[in-house]
């Protein structure tokens, strides 16, 4: 979850699979508790420590520190650190704090961050929270000099900053970043965060030339350029000088580095596609994407049409992803991965499949009656979200225009979380929420939602010592489950306050695994073979379908070492 919301990353309540009921040791979980104490007894406390570099320990004076309520997320105070980077805040109230720190040159960041998550500060009797450290990072900077064949500046050349993250559970590398050069070939990445990064860089030649369209346009439809060394194209060229990603240089990230590298761009020969048209296709039927990292990025091309033909000019050589777009619906058809390596390529467009039209029904699993303003979207299982559909009276919709596929369903309502039990496919009960939509089929669809409002709240505990700043998972507890789900989605995550306290909220019925880590933040947990270290010592929790759903651990949660 974002930094801003102190520091569990809220689930996804209407993508949650429901998992079947078997008898377990029922735990539970919940927010930072705030005391019910009356005022006339109440014990007020202290909020007081050092904010400090994190690189090197040095104070940061007049560093601003600020605390926030965890349950509101309000300003509670603010201060200034003096000359020692000393800082207070005096007669609060008993309860949960958000400790906050910034200062200009370092990343904003509160007490015990790892990624959306960090440590609340629980003001309560035996809770030391008068020695607090804040560390903060000194932010970094990376800039250099993108530059041609000839060494001369490339202008406007687009860079992109690539980060490397295992915060879902998993090593993935995602673009974080994007800059563009100045006249001189310029580019400055400002205010990083310390990390693992990837730089690339593309851009257009100033001089190139690509083919154009003949009035008399031939089957082929295109002439060669007048000059064949100006049909050139830069290549998109990852650091220092790969041409795949898969092939990058890493580039390491420590709080105040200020690194300078420079890239230079080399020309190719560019290619240009000729696709055949039928009568009934558009300009933007056609669409191209490359694989970067863990991701597709959308290519820009520039296209001339005929009657006959759409051309592509300009391109780099390398593999691409062409995708056959529905005119209407803007949904991908049909996809063919193609490598181009020659200057002229005739290439059929990819099959295009059918699309499916879907009638949906919403139903709640104890038959009650839907809220106003309910909806329901179908997603597919790349995470490519389609727009939330709204339901009428009866609580019906249809999804016209549905690209063959694995998906699955949300179903929202603004602060109220629901899960999908099942779905009804065309009279077929189906368990959990997968639906295969094949190519040119009307399916009939009934999905059964329940809300997802159980919590549960417990102590993680180093033997007899509470352990703050641990890793919170709590996952399915059968493992074919587990290989079904996107667990970025699907498991619930959190961090230890300063008194060990967690707090999992939105969790459907099911049979779960809860454990706890210490230092377990950058662990690949969504691999099975990483986790079967730490099951075996997970305690088994049931959430019933029926009865309290606000369950606490009857004990402490065992921190396991990292």
């Amino acid at each position: 979850m974002p930094i801003f919301s102190h520091k569990r990353s809220p689930l996804l309540p209407s993508a949650i699979l429901a998992l079947p009921l078997l008898a377990a040791h029922c735990l539970a979980q919940t927010t930072p508790a705030e005391p019910q104490t009356s005022s006339s007894e109440a014990t007020l406390y202290r909020i007081a420590g050092h904010i400090v570099s994190a690189t090197d320990g040095h104070p940061l004076q007049r560093a601003t520190v600020q605390i926030l309520r965890t349950k509101t997320y309000k300003l509670e105070a603010s201060t200034i650190a003096g000359e020692d980077g000393s800082f207070a805040f005096t007669n609060l109230k008993p309860g949960g704090y958000v400790l906050e720190g910034s200062l200009t040159g370092y990343i904003t960041s509160r007490y015990d961050a790892h990624g959306g998550y960090s440590t609340a500060i629980i003001t309560a009797a035996g809770v030391d929270t008068e020695s607090l450290v804040l560390k903060l990072t000194p932010d970094a900077d990376l800039s250099g000099r993108i530059t041609d064949e000839a060494g001369d500046p490339v202008r406007r050349a687009t860079i992109a900053l690539y980060r490397e993250s295992s915060e879902t559970g998993a090593v993935r590398i995602t673009r974080s970043r994007n800059a563009q050069t100045d006249d001189t070939g310029a580019y400055d990445l400002a205010h990083l965060a310390p990390g693992r990064y990837f730089l690339s860089a593309t851009a257009t030649p100033w001089y190139a030339i690509h083919p154009q369209l003949t009035p008399q346009a031939s089957q082929i439809g295109i002439v060669d350029a007048l000059d064949p060394s100006l049909d050139m194209a830069y290549p998109l060229t990852f650091y220092p000088d790969a041409m795949d990603s898969s092939a990058a240089s890493p580039i390491p990230l420590k709080g105040g580095d200020q690194l300078e590298l420079d890239m230079r761009l080399t020309p190719q020969p560019a290619v240009t596609i000729t696709v055949p048209r039928t009568p009934e296709q558009r300009d933007n039927n056609l669409q191209f994407q490359r694989k970067v990292f863990d991701d597709l990025e959308q290519v820009n091309v520039e296209m001339r049409g005929s009657a006959t033909v759409s051309s592509f000019v300009g391109l780099p050589p390398g593999q691409y992803v062409m995708k056959q777009m529905h005119p209407q619906s803007g949904v991908a058809t049909g996809s063919t991965t193609i490598n181009l390596t020659e200057r002229g390529t005739q290439i059929d467009p990819p099959q295009a499949e059918e699309l499916a039209n879907l009638k949906l029904l919403l139903k709640t699993s104890d038959g009650t009656q839907l809220p106003p303003q309910t909806t329901v979207a179908l997603v597919p299982r790349d995470g490519r979200q389609t727009g939330a559909q709204p339901l009428n009276e009866k609580g019906e919709t249809e999804v016209k225009e549905v690209a063959p596929g694995e998906y699955y369903f949300v179903v929202s309502l603004p602060n109220k979380p629901y899960f999908v039990t099942s779905l009804i496919a065309n009279g077929k009960t189906l368990p959990g929420n997968n639906l295969r939509v094949t190519a040119g089929a009307t399916m009939s669809v009934t999905v059964i939602a329940s809300t997802a409002t159980a919590s549960i709240e417990g102590f993680a505990k180093d033997g007899a010592t509470p352990a703050p700043g641990a890793l919170i998972l709590l996952l399915p507890a059968d493992e074919s489950s587990r290989a079904r789900l996107d667990r970025a989605k699907y498991v619930w995550r959190d961090q230890s306050d300063l008194d060990g306290s967690f707090h999992l909220v939105n969790i459907p019925p099911g049979r779960y695994i809860l454990m706890a880590i210490q230092d377990g933040w950058d662990l690949e947990w969504q691999r099975e073979d990483v986790l079967a270290h730490y099951l075996p010592l997970g305690t088994p929790v049931t959430i019933p379908a029926t009865g309290n759903a606000s369950l606490k651990l009857p004990g402490p949660l065992p921190v396991q070492p990292r």
